[in-house]
């Protein structure tokens, strides 16, 4: 039995639209001659753990090759696209921040109280484990009391972008409307998050570095600066998506503060379960 055949009738549907439009049409691409596929390589993408990817998903022709795709892709990759039966994502128990990034989206944020943007619960409130609600598992988002509040204050890190940040995700944006190749769905969606000055999740600061660490070799190649033939380059225009130059520093800097608050909490834990002193949280 073919994936295909374990489609639902709604996402059989979506499925043979897919494929009308790209026979009608030719197939979707990724630069301004045609739909705009929202691919990401194997590498890039980070929902491949828990089922999204190319290779659960009916489209995919096995190989290289794609129903709907002009280019070559990956079994781990993916696209926005992705047509997947239901139980080959796994979405069962508690979402971790990596999970809620990428998956859910919610129908009604009012309701709910979660940002579809920021991928977390409004500020005010936080996640306590999941609930049912229309057949799936979602986050419970519930009011966050006086004393938790006023621990994470103390806690928190500054994580809103630059005024750098912004001129560099400004920047990248514009040249996408150009029509410049280069980035991603999740670069896209980074550099509008960048430019509009939200604040950003610890998630989403430790993504900025792992992408910036992984493609700070694309400045050597040719058209990265400016004067040279090719510029942007499409590794410049993601690198900017991101941030650019400013948001590397910046993101660095973060991730490590990140990285030492949350050792500093290990060690509050450790040192009170070896002292026999009661732990009462986290400050």
């Amino acid at each position: 039995m073919s994936l295909e055949d374990l489609l639902t009738p709604d996402e059989k549907a979506l499925h043979d639209a897919l494929v009308s439009i790209a026979n009608q049409y030719g197939k979707f691409n990724e630069d301004s001659t045609g739909i705009w596929a929202g691919y990401e390589s194997a590498e890039e993408n980070d929902e491949k753990e828990i089922g999204v990817k190319c290779s659960n998903c009916a489209l995919y022709m096995g190989g290289v090759e794609c129903e709907i795709l002009a280019f070559e892709v990956e079994a781990e990759g993916k696209c926005r696209f992705a047509v997947i039966p239901d139980g080959y994502v796994n979405v069962s128990g508690d979402m971790n921040n990596d999970d809620m990034d990428n998956m859910y989206k919610s129908d009604n944020e009012e309701e709910d109280k979660w940002d579809n943007i920021e991928k977390k619960c409004w500020v005010g409130y936080k996640q306590e484990g999941m609930k049912e609600k229309n057949g799936r598992m979602v986050p419970n988002c519930v009011p966050v009391s006086k004393s938790d509040s006023e621990d994470m204050s103390k806690a928190d890190i500054n994580l809103t972008p630059t005024s750098g940040m912004k001129s560099a995700a400004a920047r990248a944006l514009a040249w996408k409307k150009e029509g410049k190749r280069g980035g991603t769905r999740v670069g896209l969606a980074r550099a509008n998050q960048i430019v509009n000055g939200t604040e950003l999740s610890e998630s989403t600061v430790a993504r900025m570095y792992s992408f910036f660490s992984r493609h700070e070799v694309d400045k050597k190649a040719t058209g990265f600066s400016s004067g040279e033939e090719g510029f942007p380059s499409p590794g410049r225009v993601a690198w900017d998506l991101w941030g650019g130059d400013a948001g590397y520093s910046w993101s660095t800097a973060k991730w490590n503060s990140i990285k030492n608050k949350r050792e500093n909490k290990s060690d509050t834990v450790t040192k009170s379960l070896w002292s026999g002193t009661p732990f009462s949280g986290l400050k």
